[in-house]
């Protein structure tokens, strides 16, 4: 039987079942590899003992898989960092040759990131909703850089009139 330990020390049956339940994802196929009545794991599936220790397996797995997700990240975020600073590797005339990376492809790595950095920080990605204030701003910013009064006036008070 696969996954049965068979050991001296080996873990009793319950804790067995709970194992091949969390990795087979069935109360079935944990009874069957272990050569269990179903209506016994079933019964032990329904106790307090199992559901918390499904929970500790799954928190387990899940420290594991981010352990894992981590490691991929910093190799890809070092990779990232060599080819930006030195350039991507090509092959020209049977050589590897650094050559820059592309604007366009500079330009797309850096709107990812920066999105996914704000998402982390829990900050926002876009600006949504009315912008009528930033045009504003804009017109007023556009007014001081031609020195144009009236421009100002308009945009704080609407059109100016005549006395």
């Amino acid at each position: 039987m696969v996954g049965v330990e068979s050991t001296a020390l080996a873990l009793p049956l319950e804790l067995q079942a709970v194992r091949l339940f969390v990795r087979t994802g069935t109360l079935a196929a944990a009874a069957r590899e272990l050569g269990l009545p179903l209506a016994d794991v079933r019964r032990w599936s329904q106790s307090i003992w199992w559901q918390t220790e499904v929970a500790a397996l799954q928190r387990e797995s899940s420290a594991l898989a981010d352990a894992m997700l981590t490691r991929i990240f910093d190799t890809g975020m070092d990779a990232l960092l060599d080819r930006l600073t030195l350039g991507d590797v090509r092959m020209f005339g049977g050589k590897q040759v650094r050559v820059p990376v592309k604007a366009e492809v500079l330009a797309h790595i850096i709107d990812v990131a920066f999105t996914k950095r704000q998402l982390l920080r829990n900050e926002p990605t876009a600006i949504a909703g009315d912008t009528k204030r930033l045009n504003t701003l804009a017109q007023k910013l556009r007014a001081l850089g031609a020195q144009d009064v009236t421009i100002l006036e308009e945009a704080d008070y609407g059109p100016a009139q005549e006395s």
